[in-house]
């Protein structure tokens, strides 16, 4: 079922694999801790069942539902795994996933685990993002350049989110 070129990048079936599991637990935790802070928050997109999906299945919607300060918003989570935004100075979105982010001004919560850093963006204001073609996408992408200077802890990241 992971064996999905389009979506896995250069990544083998069992990195993308482990990519998604790890994906799917970082939500879980998020959602924990957000509970814990009073926010209320739930699962959102077509894998809130934690079942890998075929292609015409795998949509770009956010990760999580929630509601802040009366509002609901839908979240986006990515991890940077290997501490790429910081050797390479920026952050790559797919263009489904900018696309779709920009559309519903999502929030975005980006976690860099190696380094305890993190980035809260927020879609419905004005982000510049610049399109390329992304080598390790195969395609374009959309990139926000200089994002060292961007990054905080994840306390503090967390405290944006909830602001």
């Amino acid at each position: 079922k992971t064996n999905l070129s389009h979506f896995k990048d250069k990544r083998s079936n069992i990195e993308y694999a482990i990519d998604l599991v790890l994906g799917w637990l970082s939500e879980d935790i998020i959602i924990s801790y957000l509970r814990e802070q009073n926010i209320k928050c739930d699962l959102n997109g077509r894998d809130k069942y934690r079942e890998f999906l075929s292609p015409k299945h795998i949509t770009a919607q956010p990760d999580i539902k929630l509601i802040i300060n009366q509002q609901e918003r839908v979240l986006e989570i990515m991890n940077d795994w290997n501490d790429y935004w910081i050797s390479s100075d920026m952050l790559d979105l797919r263009d489904n996933k900018f696309t779709k982010l920009t559309e519903e001004k999502s929030l975005f919560l980006g976690i860099a685990p190696m380094s305890s850093k993190g980035i809260f963006l927020d879609f419905s204001k004005r982000l510049d993002f610049v399109q390329r073609y992304n080598p390790a996408y195969g395609k374009k992408s959309y990139t926000l350049n200089g994002i060292k200077n961007m990054l905080v802890d994840l306390v503090t990241c967390i405290s944006n989110l909830k602001g």
